[in-house]
């Protein structure tokens, strides 16, 4: 009996918190890390473990069509750009609208004289004092009624004939322009040496920078291949001469740059920059204006 005592006086005392964090710990190695304790203590992180991850710090923006996640600090550059080729392309059109509309009016004169001397009548009936008139003459009343009846009528069949004439030509106008298209994209895959998209880009870059076209001006000029090959002739001679200069310049050593997701400087020509290169080099270009 004293033997036994003793020895259980050589057990020291153990705290129960440890054993139950020994035994927490033997549970967690054999499940493995999704282990979870069903205390709420538990859902408290460590310092460590409880730092934020890092705001992300980039947006997703549309742009011909795709979509692209860029710094947010760059969105009000591309949507300027944006904004800016949007504005152009609607003026490009109303031009067009404008231009095609003279051009109708050329080819149905005789029409459009009759349509605006019907009109200059109509208007002269529009102020008579119809009810005045009545009372003083109305056999008199009668007849210039029906002459103004006759003319309203007349003038809405002048008008719906020539809306359908307008409508057909402006659909033979857009038949024409595809097909125009069409054969230009045929001529320029032929004459020019890998032809792509791409290349098309870089090349309507180059008019806007260089020379100060249009989006929509230079996309209109492709139903003629020859200016875009006379454009692709002009841009392969900037290459050379931009090659050729950047050999005779002496080379200097330039400080290592840190990159960030701010827009800097861009020193490259317009035709080689991408999408967000060129939206924020353009912002640059019309705020110069």
């Amino acid at each position: 009996m004293d033997q036994a005592i003793a020895e259980a006086n050589l057990v020291p005392d153990v705290d129960p918190a440890l054993i139950e964090a020994d035994d927490e710990a033997n549970e967690a190695e054999q499940y493995g890390d999704d282990y979870a304790e069903s205390d709420g203590d538990d859902e408290q992180l460590s310092e460590e473990d409880g730092q934020a991850a890092p705001e992300d710090d980039s947006e997703e923006i549309e742009l011909n069509g795709q979509k692209y996640r860029i710094p947010k600090d760059i969105k009000p550059a591309v949507m300027m750009h944006q904004d800016y080729t949007r504005k152009t392309e609607d003026l490009a059109a109303q031009r067009r609208q404008f231009e095609a509309q003279a051009q109708f009016h050329q080819q149905h004169i005789a029409e459009v004289a009759k349509l605006t001397a019907i009109d200059e009548q109509i208007n002269q009936f529009s102020q008579v004092d119809w009810n005045g008139l009545t009372e003083q003459d109305p056999i008199r009343a009668q007849q210039l009624f029906m002459q103004f009846s006759q003319l309203k009528d007349g003038r809405a069949q002048l008008v719906n004939q020539l809306a359908q004439k307008e409508q057909y030509m402006a659909l033979e106008q857009q038949q024409h322009a595809a097909k125009l298209l069409q054969e230009s994209e045929s001529v320029l895959k032929r004459d020019i040496k890998n032809w792509s998209p791409e290349l098309e880009g870089r090349l309507q870059r180059f008019a806007i920078s260089n020379f100060g076209f249009d989006l929509a001006d230079v996309q209109q000029a492709k139903t003629d291949p020859r200016i875009y090959k006379l454009l692709h002739l002009a841009f392969q001679g900037d290459q050379i001469i931009k090659k050729q200069t950047a050999k005779a310049r002496p080379a200097e050593a330039k400080p290592v740059t840190n990159i960030t997701s701010r827009v800097g400087k861009i020193n490259k020509d317009p035709s080689e920059m991408s999408d967000t290169e060129f939206a924020a080099w353009r912002r640059k270009q019309i705020a110069k204006r």
